[in-house]
This record gives C-alpha cells, sequence and structure tokens, in this order.
C-alpha cells in the first residue's frame, strides 16, 4: 500500500495486493487524515489483483467516517471488481444509515474520480 496527497485534500491510497488493505496498515494514511485541516477526500485506487474486501476492512473504516473531526467528506473507490464496488456500495449504505456525511463512489476509472474528488472538495 502506498499513498499520496494531491493538492486541496486530495489523499490518493493505492492497494495493489489483497494484503494492501490490512487495517493495520492503513496507519500512515489515518496519521495523515488526522494531520490535515479542512476538507479531505479519499480514493482508494483498488488493483484488479484485489478481488475482495475482508469484513474488518469496511468496519475499520466505518470507524473513521465517524470521526467527524476528520471532515473526511468523500471517498472514492477505483476498481472495476464487483466484489470490490458490492462492498463499496454497502459501506456506503452503512454510512447513510448512520448519519454519516460522508459521501461514498465507485469509479472504474481513476481521472473520473479525482475529477468527482475535486468537485466534493469545491463544494
Amino acid at each position: 500500500m502506498k499513498f499520496e496527497e494531491r493538492p486541496a485534500g486530495l489523499l490518493r491510497v493505492s492497494y495493489a495486493v489483497a494484503d494492501d488493505l490490512k487495517k493495520e496498515l492503513q496507519a500512515p494514511v489515518l496519521a495523515r487524515l488526522e494531520e490535515k485541516r479542512g476538507k479531505v477526500v479519499l480514493i482508494f485506487d483498488v488493483a484488479d489483483a484485489v478481488r475482495s474486501v475482508p469484513m474488518d476492512v469496511p468496519n475499520f473504516w466505518l470507524g473513521v467516517t465517524a470521526r467527524q473531526e476528520l471532515q473526511l467528506v468523500g471517498m472514492g473507490i477505483v476498481t472495476r471488481s464487483i466484489a470490490v464496488r458490492v462492498a463499496a456500495r454497502g459501506f456506503s449504505l452503512a454510512n447513510t444509515a448512520r448519519g454519516v456525511p460522508t459521501t461514498v463512489e465507485t469509479f472504474t476509472d481513476l481521472d473520473a474520480a479525482a475529477s468527482w474528488a475535486m468537485a466534493l472538495l469545491a463544494r
């Protein structure tokens, strides 16, 4: 797993293999979120090698999205995997049901996700 910060509150996290999703590997991303001031959007760029999402992964991120002080306004998941898209949809519904204002969308194109993120940050 690696991540890079883009301008204006956009963080891109790349997952090359399924093991990159492990919650214990998310510490650098979470630490950066905790340091940020202002709105943030995460884009998860999920490689084709990642074909499923273990249950502890959305549970971990549900804990993160519940932390309103982080100002995490959006999470975009870029993937071609149907299983990952379904997991992202469930994650989105769970946030909505809890009244969490983090918008979650899936994309098959990184540029489309980045455009969506920048529009979300501009609101």
